[in-house]
């Protein structure tokens, strides 16, 4: 079962517009059981996915980033300091960091990815009192295989 949450109160936005803040940005909250089976995925030709490989594909990964989000004021700024930073926190797993690949002049390049983390190990040592809470941290496509 998946489910959508969006909070939006009224109040909440009156409150804001008064006080002078303007919307720049929602965020949703998607639902689903991270123990349900997923269908097979369907991959376009020639695309492969794998998992991120720290230190190998850090710089294509910032180039990559910094094409999809060009003009996301803190996404596309990222350096491999930010990245590094990122790595070492307790929720990154590069088993749940995902690269599609596509060959392209007989080399394989990094045209997406799709990086997730997962809240709440038993392992993390954060305490959260929860069952794991899965999180898609961020999707980035490179623009020249954007709709490809």
């Amino acid at each position: 079962m998946s489910s959508a949450y969006r909070i939006d109160l009224a109040e909440s936005a009156l409150m804001a517009e008064h006080l002078g803040f303007q919307r720049i940005r929602v965020l949703f909250q998607l639902r689903r059981s991270l123990s349900a089976t997923l269908p097979p995925a369907v991959l376009p030709d020639g695309v492969t996915v794998r998992t991120f490989q720290p230190g190998a594909d850090d710089e294509a990964w910032l180039a990559v980033n910094a094409r999809a989000f060009a003009t996301h004021p803190e996404q596309g700024q990222w350096t491999l300091q930010d990245l590094r930073q990122r790595m070492a926190e307790h929720w990154f797993d590069p088993a749940g960091f995902f690269l599609a690949e596509k060959e392209i002049d007989g080399h394989p390049q990094l045209i997406g990815f799709h990086w997730t983390k997962v809240h709440g190990q038993p392992s993390d040592g954060q305490g959260h009192g929860h069952e794991p809470i899965g999180e898609v941290y961020v999707v980035g496509v490179d623009p020249s295989a954007d709709r490809k």
